[in-house]
């Protein structure tokens, strides 16, 4: 699946008329500056035997994208938050790993998606 900035448009449209143009930009504002920091947490975690926090944080991840439509993005951290239950630590790496290119990829879209509902707004 492809990041689609239709459906993430949509998504935030929906939204600000739940909560306004200012409330889901912040919103946005504040995934684009945790999201890089969340992938690093999850990379430490990668590196210990804490699987419980790496849990915590795959589903904090897989909570916040889900918010803004990043079907892509949920999923991986899914897959991520479930590998240690489905046996699939080696593919612990590859999903760290694929959550930054999505992260990368849906970037451009949240940036100007914020700019404009903060214009809105």
């Amino acid at each position: 699946m492809e990041f689609d900035p239709t459906t993430m448009k949509e998504t935030c449209r929906q939204l600000a008329e739940e909560i306004g143009p200012d409330g889901v930009a912040e919103l946005l504002e504040s995934y684009l500056a945790d999201t890089p920091n969340r992938l690093a947490e999850i990379g430490r975690f990668l590196e210990s035997p804490d699987q419980t926090s790496l849990k915590r944080a795959a589903h904090s991840l897989k909570g916040s994208s889900s918010v803004f439509g990043l079907s892509e993005m949920e999923s991986i951290a899914n897959r991520l938050e479930h590998s240690f239950a489905t046996g699939e630590l080696e593919s612990q790496t590859l999903f760290l790993r694929q959550l930054r290119e999505e992260f990368e990829r849906c970037r451009g879209s949240l940036v100007a998606t914020a700019a404009e509902l903060a214009a809105m707004g």
